[in-house]
């Protein structure tokens, strides 16, 4: 689509042209997943569905807003957009969420409230990289604050994991 065809589509469904609005939608569509799997690298797989709905309607609130006046490229101004409103509700969330658990979700997986987890085993290192993990704070965040490289934190984090499923699997 070129950058003349995008913006008649854009003042077209402006004005309530269903037709040029599903056609913005579904060239934009690769931009509005991208937004919303950044909840995926955050292990945030409950918040996908959110986060999917929230970036279309931050791409209609872009096709609203959209003025030509102010900004040169449609695409650009989209995808800070959309990018920005999946972050804010990552933000409105943080901390509200559980450690992901990796196992497959069966009959034999436990229940949730079957989930406690003897952490008498686990290190003061562990705990406070745990703590700060389910904060929801990133790697490099972490390190800063236990005064570490992340590199340890990062096998701190795997340590974690493997004590987790082994806790999990017994």
């Amino acid at each position: 689509m070129t950058i003349d065809e995008e913006r008649a589509k854009i003042i077209a469904a402006k004005a309530g042209d269903e037709a040029a609005a599903t056609e913005l939608v579904e060239a934009y569509m690769p931009l509005i997943k991208h937004a919303a799997g950044i909840v995926n690298k955050r292990f945030r797989y409950e918040l996908y569905d959110d986060a999917l709905g929230t970036a279309q309607l931050a791409f209609w609130r872009c096709v609203v807003d959209f003025d030509e006046g102010r900004c040169a490229s449609f695409a650009a101004y989209a995808k800070l957009r959309v990018i920005g409103a999946v972050k804010d509700l990552l933000r409105k969330d943080k901390g509200g969420g559980e450690l992901p658990l990796e196992y497959a979700a069966n009959e034999s997986a436990p229940a949730k409230s079957s989930l406690l987890i003897d952490c008498s085993n686990l290190t003061d290192m562990e705990r406070k990289v745990a703590k700060l993990l389910y904060e929801g704070y990133k790697e490099r965040e972490i390190a800063g604050m236990v005064n570490r490289s992340q590199q340890a934190v990062s096998k701190t984090k795997l340590r974690l994991k493997a004590k987790i499923k082994s806790a999990l699997l017994i």
